[in-house]
């Protein structure tokens, strides 16, 4: 993949750049992060994906989506009255962290926190991407035509302003999110989302053009992944930290499979060798 108008590319071979790189993004601008195993990940919607495998015809798409928004809707109104969802993105937000394939793509404030994600099943060229959310933000706010918008960042979108926006052909482009956590992982894990405003393509495709003043895709080797592994260990960031329970366990326990002497060891494990 070559350097385009919607995203620029940028490579790595050692741990030393990479990490000196992501720190000089931090210190520039306030940026979102996601990680992927591999490079030739495109960067798209867990639903686009879902469609795509399943050969889903685009006529289908729109209805499919709404039944399954309507009956999650439904379920939890009947068994959790306590929970409410006040717009069909927070649907899709509580749909997604449980498992099914929406719209949303969840991202990070914290670059070594897409890096984990990056790093854990890491391929050949493991890559993060990243959002100047700020300078994004800026550069579709004027497209964004809602009554008493100020162009500011959005927390959730209403469901009356969802279906103007959808309505609206020029708005195709991803929308960026900065919700509340709905839970403990959200906020370990500094969640952030990227809205997709259709699903008929892949979302890097649908950055508007010249947005790769503001969209970086970032490769680096897979050789120093176990010290990177070490570095985010020492760090607190390892699946029993930015998983609750059962779940952080289990992903504690994959990290050991690549073994033990390199990184995975817990803040917990190393103190009581100490």
């Amino acid at each position: 993949m070559k350097n385009s108008r919607r995203i620029r590319i940028y490579k790595y071979e050692n741990w030393g750049e990479l990490r000196s790189f992501i720190d000089d993004l931090v210190q520039k601008c306030d940026f979102m992060w996601r990680g992927h195993s591999s490079h030739e990940w495109k960067l798209c919607s867990s639903l686009f994906r879902y469609f795509e495998s399943s050969k889903t015809v685009s006529s289908m798409r729109e209805k499919l989506e709404r039944k399954a928004i309507e009956t999650f809707e439904n379920s939890i109104r009947t068994s959790n009255p306590n929970i409410k969802l006040n717009s069909s993105v927070m649907s899709m937000a509580y749909m997604q962290h449980f498992g099914c394939p929406t719209r949303i793509l969840d991202w990070s404030r914290s670059p070594y926190v897409a890096l984990y994600f990056a790093i854990l099943d890491a391929q050949e060229y493991p890559t993060i991407y990243a959002l100047d959310i700020n300078g994004y933000q800026n550069s579709i706010a004027s497209k964004l035509v809602l009554d008493d918008y100020d162009g500011e960042l959005l927390t959730d979108i209403p469901n009356r302003y969802y279906r103007l926006l959808k309505k609206e052909s020029r708005v195709n482009f991803p929308i960026p999110l900065i919700p509340n956590p709905i839970n403990v992982r959200e906020k370990e894990q500094q969640s952030v989302y990227l809205l997709d405003m259709q699903i008929e393509k892949a979302t890097e495709d649908m950055f508007l053009p010249n947005s790769n003043r503001f969209v970086l895709k970032i490769q680096f080797s897979k050789n120093p992944v176990k010290q990177i592994f070490r570095h985010l260990t020492l760090m607190n960031i390892d699946g029993e930290h930015l998983f609750e329970g059962f779940q952080g366990y289990a992903f504690l326990a994959k990290e050991q499979l690549h073994g033990l002497d390199s990184f995975g060891e817990s803040t917990k494990m190393r103190v009581a060798k100490d």
